[in-house]
């Protein structure tokens, strides 16, 4: 969950090079950007309680950071708090540390209080834990004194409850309207510009990293925050105004789709032909639910028509339980695609279809077909991924041969939907490589081609149109199986979006995306995350369209 944020996401470099045109450029001092950055930091504690004589924990690393934090520290005294500064290294050579530290000394006699870094801190005896670690420049494992402080502090947050129970919530305030830090019976964690421990490009935990209840983040939302697990330790984030001219943040940020994307506005005079024809290859003797629940998804996300080539036995499954499907064997595809596939210019591949010959001789079939748009799902993705090794495109000097190589394979306008084993697979790499660095990934596969890719994970990334655009819908309770069968029809029924020029491929890819964890998360306020199946996404999506903006 984010306050203060717009649709743009950063790096941690692009960020420092705003930074540094700010000071050069507009003339902007140092100083001031750090005062900003404090005072948001200082509201944001102070919004919710009268703070006065509260008790706060400011953890002071030696850099910029750290500067961040007793320049906190300076406001709260100022505001009637009690505050304990603990210093990593008080003879630290960063000026701006030494600066802040200077003015702060002069409130000695009001409140503050200087004290060493250790992870013997007694937690409890504070309202507020501020930390000021580290900032975006955590480029490597947390060691030491600030690593064994951290796990003590995490230690401590852990051993309580996650929530406050229902009875402790103030009299006529929503449940939901209350924000989680602030919902705690224990000190309130409060991280400065990202959790300290947090790459605040990847989003992944060096070593160790500080659990906070919220993070102030400057300027803009840094990629690593929308990333697992970044976001899961940020908790709440606020984005704040320190006072970077908007002219000095840089090109080339990414798009965060943090709720549905609007519907385009259906033909009033449509009919089930110009609404969509999407025709489905999948289910297979062994899974011929996949073929159900890709079927029902594109229909309840608005196709007009859904024509499905499977084996006999699971049409006539797929029939019971959706009578408007339109139906074809395997056989009679096959001994003709091009006139069975005649006016359905939108083919959904893969899902529960199989890996045998048959499977493969469909797949290459559908391929061959003109001017398709193409959604490759599943079994799709793993035949391409084992004729790349058979024909040994290996990634030995890297995996961009092996992308150019893959998208050279594709039709012009197709989206891919791996999940991450399926994308090492076809890319011929460990998957550890891949969950290291998604967006590096991401960005590498928009320069190799046109294709779209959607790279599905906890935080799905959308690949195309030259940028990537990271998904905040949705939750765990979708990693149950069929999930992906779903995203698979709804990805279709959104592809013709594209073929009428009013949404690019990658665009619609985005919007299903979105529609996927909006529905997955309505799912999950009915059933529970743990409870909660596949074919409840689909139910919801009614549920969805019924709230979404449609637009022109």
């Amino acid at each position: 969950m984010t306050e203060g944020m717009n649709d743009k996401l950063y790096t941690p470099e692009q960020i420092r090079l705003a930074e540094e045109i700010a000071m050069t450029q507009y003339g902007i001092p140092q100083e001031l950007l750090m005062e900003h950055a404090a005072m948001a930091v200082a509201s944001e504690i102070c919004v919710a309680d009268e703070v006065y004589h509260a008790t706060a924990a400011v953890l002071a690393g030696p850099g910029n950071n750290g500067a961040d934090g007793l320049a906190v520290a300076r406001l709260l005294v100022r505001r009637g708090v009690f505050v304990t500064v603990f210093e990593a290294d008080p003879d630290c050579r960063n000026s701006a540390y030494q600066k802040q530290r200077a003015m702060l000394t002069a409130y000695k006699d009001e409140g503050i209080l200087f004290g060493r870094l250790t992870p013997d801190i007694d937690w409890d005896a504070f309202d507020f834990i501020i930390d000021g670690l580290f900032g975006i420049g955590c480029n490597r494992e947390l060691t030491g004194t600030i690593r064994s402080t951290v796990l003590s502090l995490n230690a401590y947050t852990e051993s309580f409850p996650e929530e406050m129970s229902p009875d402790m919530i103030p009299e006529g305030v929503e449940e939901e309207s209350i924000r989680e830090y602030e919902r705690l019976d224990r000190s309130t964690v409060i991280a400065i510009d990202v959790p300290s421990g947090i790459d605040s490009r990847t989003g992944a935990v060096l070593g160790a990293a500080v659990r906070a209840d919220c993070t102030v983040t400057f300027s803009a939302a840094k990629t690593g925050l929308s990333l697992f697990p970044g976001r899961d330790y940020a908790g709440f984030r606020v984005v704040a105004d320190v006072g970077i001219p908007q002219a000095a943040m840089p090109e080339g940020s990414y798009e965060v789709l943090s709720g549905p994307m609007p519907m385009l506005r259906r033909n009033p005079a449509g009919h089930k032909g110009t609404f969509g024809k999407i025709l489905l290859i999948a289910g297979s003797e062994t899974t011929p639910g996949a073929a159900v629940l890709a079927a029902k998804a594109c229909y309840r996300s608005g196709a007009g028509m859904v024509k499905v080539v499977s084996d006999a036995s699971v049409l006539t499954e797929l029939l019971a339980s959706l009578p408007e499907a339109i139906v074809t064997t395997r056989a009679q595809w096959l001994a003709a695609p091009a006139m069975e596939s005649a006016g359905y210019d939108v083919m959904v591949i893969g899902p529960g279809m199989g890996k045998d010959e048959t499977a493969r001789e469909l797949l290459h079939k559908a391929l061959s077909l003109p001017e398709k748009t193409f959604v490759l799902d599943a079994d799709a993705l793993n035949i391409l991924s084992a004729e790349l090794e058979e024909e040994k495109f290996s990634a030995d000097g890297g995996y961009l041969f092996r992308i150019k190589k893959l998208q050279e394979m594709l039709p012009p306008q197709t989206v891919l939907t791996p999940h991450l084993l399926e994308l090492a697979r076809l890319l011929g790499v460990d998957g550890a490589l891949i969950a290291k660095d998604r967006l590096a990934v991401a960005e590498d596969w928009i320069a190799c081609g046109d294709a779209v890719l959607i790279m599905k994970d906890a935080a799905t990334l959308v690949a195309g149109d030259g940028t990537v655009r990271f998904n905040e819908t949705g939750n765990d309770g979708m990693g149950t199986a069929g999930s992906g069968d779903v995203l698979a029809g709804i990805c279709g029924a959104l592809a013709w979006d594209a073929r009428s020029g009013r949404r690019t491929l990658a665009q619609s890819a985005a919007a299903a995306v979105t529609l996927h964890g909006t529905a997955g998360d309505l799912a999950a306020q009915k059933y529970g995350a743990r409870s909660m199946t596949a074919g409840d996404m689909i139910e919801a999506l009614a549920g969805v369209f019924g709230e979404l903006q449609v637009v022109h």
